[in-house]
């Protein structure tokens, strides 16, 4: 059992060191790329980042729903994510003055429930 805990151990951290030159080696492409700074540029970037960050949330949510279910019931407890949502998404869109940012964010989230319902 001990080897095996180990085995998983360093196959994490391989895959976290992994990870983090993975985000190094993209910083170095953009800073080499040196394309002009347009608008759409900036859009796609920044609907990249927010499908990134819905995937976040997604992971977050089926790590502690568990936990929530203990303590809620399902429909309060999908009451309280969605208003948590909602109170998240509400300024960030007012601010953008357009909801593309938030609206990948929720992309991303979709996509990952729908992965992790194929998955299992």
């Amino acid at each position: 059992m001990q080897t095996a805990t180990a085995a998983a151990l360093v196959t994490v951290m391989l895959s976290a060191w992994l990870a983090g030159l993975a985000a190094a080696a993209g910083g170095l492409i953009a800073w080499w790329e040196g394309s002009a700074e347009t608008e759409g540029k900036r859009e796609f970037v920044h609907g990249v980042v927010a499908f990134g960050g819905g995937v976040l949330v997604a992971a977050v949510a089926f790590a502690l729903t568990p936990l929530g279910l203990e303590v809620l019931s399902a429909p309060v407890l999908g009451t309280v994510f969605v208003a948590g949502g909602l109170v998240f998404c509400a300024p960030h869109a007012r601010m953008q003055r357009h909801w593309t940012p938030a609206l990948g964010a929720v992309l991303g989230f979709a996509a990952a429930m729908v992965g992790k319902q194929m998955l299992g």
